[in-house]
């Protein structure tokens, strides 16, 4: 492994996550790029979800989430992400992604969770949020962890890439008089023990 990007909030060191090889910006970014200003995403620990219990544990369980700790999403129309830090990828010539997530997104709540990544080159600057070949993701059971869940990020570099962020996004693309319009119950998405490395 030429360099690494960890962060594991069970290690409590949310600031500064622990990092190895050329790190750029280290910092998590929660914030709304698109949408409204509603963001949902925080640092939470042994947070609620629809099948806890029946799922995955976890020793420590300081993870990213969504939702609030108490009550649905209180906003409609949003569409926030959760971004790890600026990935230094100069010279990088393949990489991968690694992550445990939880989502619950039922179809008729018109809430979606996706995967997003974008580059950076000294050209154009930063590219446009892009996502994975998965943008409709319903998971109406909301039943299980998807541990060790990898993503190849070798086909996103290149000559020219300097530089690298993956994002988590929670949508809702419901629009007012709908029947889903302000209706998000049980819908979260939660995200641990994420890894980077080339």
């Amino acid at each position: 492994v030429k360099d690494t990007f960890e962060s594991n909030p069970q290690g409590l060191n949310f600031n500064a996550p622990a990092m190895f090889g050329t790190i750029v910006g280290a910092s998590w970014l929660a914030l709304p790029l698109e949408g409204n200003t509603y963001d949902g995403w925080h640092l939470e620990f042994d947070p609620k979800y629809k099948n806890k219990g029946n799922t995955c544990t976890f020793s420590n369980d300081w993870m990213w989430s969504a939702k609030p700790p108490t009550g649905p999403i209180p906003s409609n129309g949003f569409d926030y992400y959760l971004v790890t830090p600026v990935i230094h990828v100069t010279g990088w010539t393949g990489g991968v992604i690694e992550f445990a997530h939880y989502w619950c997104t039922p179809e008729d709540k018109n809430d979606l969770a996706l995967r997003a990544w974008r580059v950076h080159d000294a050209a154009n600057g930063w590219r446009p949020w892009a996502h994975y070949d998965e943008y409709t993701i319903w998971d109406p059971n909301c039943l299980t962890w998807s541990m060790n869940e990898q993503r190849d990020l070798t086909q996103f570099l290149g000559a020219g890439v300097d530089s690298l962020q993956f994002g988590w996004r929670m949508v809702d693309v419901s629009q007012p008089g709908d029947f889903s319009w302000g209706v998000h119950n049980a819908v979260t998405y939660l995200i641990d023990n994420v890894s980077i490395g080339s």
